[in-house]
């Protein structure tokens, strides 16, 4: 495609036992078999990462984490939930579906969801590893997600600061005049 630049790197699809190309955001995918090669496109070439363009990132739907990698990914994003170690493993052994991105052995995304399967999911989790942000890992899960509840009824999700510009590109919106209420012990927002 002409004018358009990509970034290459390797993706390993464990969910669906290949590798695909994937060309957009979120919904907006296309995906298609092919040998190795995961091109995507990411905005200006010269863009500086902290990671090679060439890391292999392997997505998989595991609910049952290793107890330090998980730990370690939200102690990476300052999450309080990290505190909480055991209940935060617990929580994701609980979620409705659970997407993971690895680099080799590092856990360097995650996203989860909660859904009573019929009507509504609510996405209360979607982190990426600070050195593997700006890869489309983000992107990548929640299409994954998403992907799994297209025929549901409503989608929810919380999100605040940067989030919700990343949010709106995957084809989220503002729900009107709605406004986000909660209980909440952490202290990260």
């Amino acid at each position: 495609m002409p004018g358009y630049p990509y970034e290459f790197m390797t993706c390993v699809d464990e969910t669906a036992g290949g590798n695909f190309i994937s060309l957009g955001c979120c919904g907006t995918h296309v995906r298609r078999l092919c040998s190795r090669l995961c091109v995507r496109s990411t905005g200006p070439r010269n863009r500086l990462t902290r990671t090679s363009s060439m890391t292999k990132i392997t997505y998989r739907d595991d609910r049952d984490l290793p107890f330090d990698s998980l730990v370690a990914l939200y102690r990476a994003n300052a999450w309080s939930s990290a505190e909480k170690g055991a209940a935060l493993r617990e929580a994701m052994r609980g979620s409705h579906s659970v997407i993971t991105a690895w680099a080799q052995d590092q856990l360097v995304g995650l996203g989860n969801t909660l859904s009573d399967g019929h009507l509504v999911v609510y996405y209360p989790h979607l982190l990426v590893h600070p050195d593997f942000r700006r890869l489309g890992i983000g992107a990548e899960i929640l299409r994954r997600l998403r992907s799994r509840y297209e025929e549901l009824h409503m989608h929810i999700l919380v999100a605040d600061g940067r989030a919700i510009e990343f949010f709106e590109k995957c084809g989220f919106m503002r729900a009107g005049e709605t406004q986000a209420m909660w209980i909440y012990s952490g202290g990260e927002h």
